[in-house]
């Protein structure tokens, strides 16, 4: 006989994760992580969350708490229980050891990724960023120029050398070094006639399921019918969702990543309708699209070769689907929750543009003017 029901084993499993989140907001890293650790732990563990995904917040919080050790045992953690990234998940490694002081390790494995990975451009978008923070921006340069080439070599698939160009004009602007002549043009050449790949699985990772589809004794559930279409899985007050769709035989699901943004026109009337919709507001609409197109370019680093969306809202389709939701319409929840619905629909934009094209965010510029150059948020 099961201990609790499906639905309070969904509601301590929530209630957890609400209290992660809570710490994160707060800074407050360890007892974010010990929040972790308890989902792991909770006899529901193994069909309530993705283990490899817990673990790899794991080893980011760690990160940030400066526990390098930790952060390494944790992406191995993450690795065994079924991640996989590009670049590869040693990137990450290198990573810190390079933060931690382990200069050495940390040359290593990026040079051992580059024998192993000599065609991932992801690669060198890590390794420049890496470098470049721990201030070594000749390596950063360096990396970040030779992936351009690479780009440019395999016709880029994921579309990275926009952000390679934009590492490595930082790198330079950090080195007091003019740029290199004629550079600009040939990568935007080379973007204008890019060709977006049709097919998403084009990876060929091994086919790992998210979750066990298995009875539970503690709660009862079943997956033959205690839950229903859980393909969306979007993070607690984010506005961001990411999509899985089912895959071919044989290959891991694709992850669409799609952010929620209100258009102009739209940002006016949210905000005036719910006026704490966001805890550190933006001065006006153009703000916040930048601040968008910051952590989208945050989230293609993080969430490696899977296609990007800005999912546009509206209020009025906001609030007509929290009503039939059962949702608060000014909560992230609700906005991640509709922007899935709307990459459902196939009606969210495509992100990055190309340079030369008009800006997503519906300013009328071309992309590399406008929202192209602001820079990657933070951590």
């Amino acid at each position: 006989m099961p201990e609790i029901t499906f639905k309070e084993s969904s509601r301590q499993i929530r209630a957890i994760s609400n209290r992660v989140d809570e710490c994160e907001k707060a800074k407050d890293w360890n007892a974010a992580i010990a929040g972790l650790h308890e989902l792991l732990d909770h006899p529901c563990a193994h069909h309530q969350v993705v283990a490899y995904e817990v673990w790899d917040n794991i080893h980011e919080l760690n990160k940030r708490a400066g526990d390098y050790d930790a952060a390494v045992a944790a992406k191995q953690e993450a690795v065994r229980a079924g991640y996989q990234s590009l670049p590869h998940p040693d990137a990450d490694i290198a990573e810190c050891h390079l933060r931690a002081g382990r200069r050495a390790e940390g040359d290593a494995l990026f040079a051992d990724l580059k024998i192993r990975t000599s065609d991932d451009v992801w690669l060198y978008n890590a390794a420049g960023f890496s470098y470049a923070g721990v201030s070594d921006h000749a390596e950063s340069a360096r990396w970040f120029r030779e992936g351009i080439d690479v780009a440019v070599r395999t016709g880029d698939p994921d579309q990275v050398v926009v952000q390679l160009l934009e590492g490595l004009e930082d790198a330079w602007a950090a080195l007091a070094e003019a740029p290199e002549p004629g550079l600009n043009e040939r990568v935007d050449a080379f973007v204008e006639g890019w060709v977006r790949p049709t097919d998403p699985f084009r990876h060929g990772w091994d086919d790992r399921p998210p979750i066990e589809e298995r009875r539970c004794e503690h709660c009862g559930y079943d997956p033959a019918s205690s839950r229903g279409d859980f393909a969306n899985w979007g993070t607690n007050g984010q506005d961001v969702t990411w999509e899985r769709g089912r895959p071919p035989d044989g290959l891991r699901s694709s992850m669409v990543v799609s952010l929620a943004w209100f258009p102009a026109g739209e940002w006016e009337k949210a905000t005036t309708a719910w006026p704490d919709l966001l805890e550190d507001p933006p001065a006006d609409h153009r703000e916040y699209s930048h601040r968008i197109e910051a952590r989208m370019k945050r989230l293609a680093r993080a969430l490696a070769g899977h296609p990007m969306r800005v999912s546009p809202m509206t209020v009025d389709g906001l609030t007509d689907f929290c009503a039939g939701e059962g949702e608060a319409p000014a909560t992230g929840e609700a906005r991640s929750s509709y922007a899935a619905e709307i990459a459902r629909r196939r009606q969210a934009v495509e992100w990055p543009p190309r340079r030369n094209a008009p800006c997503w965010c519906g300013s009328g510029r071309k992309y590399k003017t406008c929202c192209g150059p602001i820079a990657m948020a933070p951590d």
